[in-house]
Order: C-alpha cells, then sequence, then structure tokens
C-alpha cells in the first residue's frame, strides 16, 4: 500500500486502517480495511458509500466482498505470499468500466 500511495504523491504515513475501517490521505486517497464490516448497511453508516461515491475519489478496499454487489472494481490488484517471506506475488485485472 505505501508504494501505491507513494506513485500516487500521497504524502504522510501510510498504514493500513487495521483497528478503523478506512483511512483518508488528501482529498481523494482511501483505503478500507472493509474485515470486520459485517454488511452493507454498517457499509454506509461508516460513510462508506459516499467516500466512493464522490468524484475523484480513488480507492484501495481490502476484503470488498461485503460491497462487491453494489460496486464494481476498475482494477482489482491480488497480492500473494510466495515461499520467500520478503517477496509477494502481484496479479492485477484491469475491468471494463459499466456504460
Amino acid at each position: 500500500m505505501k508504494a501505491v500511495a507513494k506513485k500516487w504523491n500521497v504524502g504522510g504515513d501510510v498504514k493500513s486502517p487495521t483497528y478503523v475501517y478506512y483511512k483518508k490521505y488528501g482529498e481523494s486517497f482511501v483505503h478500507f480495511d472493509l474485515y470486520r464490516v459485517e454488511d452493507y448497511e454498517t457499509f454506509v453508516n461508516i460513510g462508506g458509500e459516499e467516500i466512493l461515491d464522490a468524484p475523484g475519489t480513488t480507492a484501495f478496499v481490502e476484503w470488498p466482498d461485503v460491497i462487491a454487489t453494489r460496486f464494481s472494481p476498475t482494477v482489482t490488484i491480488r497480492i500473494e505470499k510466495t515461499e520467500n517471506p520478503e517477496e509477494r506475488k502481484f496479479s492485477i485485472e484491469r475491468h471494463r468500466m459499466p456504460e
């Protein structure tokens, strides 16, 4: 996540929002961790729907299952562990934008 934030020129100390549902960096860069969000209503109550609907928002969502029926990703990035604990395997899939 830190490398992605750096590429987007996001300043500050970028950390995973493990103990909160999301962290916002700058005006339009948001990192969600929805592991503890049980349903879509909870997502709405934390302000997630409003954030994702805001024009110009770039959002990175960990554990997106709870919002998958309402929001479609434009890009999916999967990060997998490898046999080497110092390495990760990245795969990037671009999706078609809804018309």
